[in-house]
């Protein structure tokens, strides 16, 4: 009679972030992404970011040791970040849901394989 202990896992999650996200291994493009962005008055910015993939499943190293995988990956990103506008990026919203968005656009090329997160290690735009 235990069929109610299911529906209130409201605390399951709860602390457990920070341990799941430690034992998570990081996976680094070698090279950064440079996208060439609209800015302000049509002027040209330039964006160059380097990209990590946070991942606790060990299907998901093998994948990302696939060149072709990368490439899709890369260019997932690059169609989003060429997308933006500057004004998209400033402030901790704009990276957070830069960072949604990365990991949705990660998990579709990855699929049924999913990483746990995006990092952002360096974000520079050049005006």
């Amino acid at each position: 009679g235990e069929a109610s202990a299911d529906g209130h896992g409201g605390g399951h999650g709860d602390g457990h972030g920070a341990e799941e996200a430690h034992l998570a291994e990081l996976f680094r493009f070698e090279e950064p992404l440079i996208v060439d962005m609209s800015g302000p008055d049509n002027r040209s910015v330039l964006l160059e970011v380097q990209i990590a993939l946070a991942y606790s499943d060990h299907d998901v190293a093998e994948l990302l040791a696939r060149e072709d995988v990368q490439i899709l990956l890369r260019d997932e990103y690059v169609d989003f970040f060429r997308a933006l506008r500057v004004e998209d990026i400033d402030g901790s919203t704009g990276s957070h849901r830069i960072r949604m968005e990365l990991i949705r656009r990660t998990n579709l090329v990855l699929a049924p394989k999913t990483v746990d997160g995006v990092l952002l290690p360096s974000f520079v735009m050049q005006q």
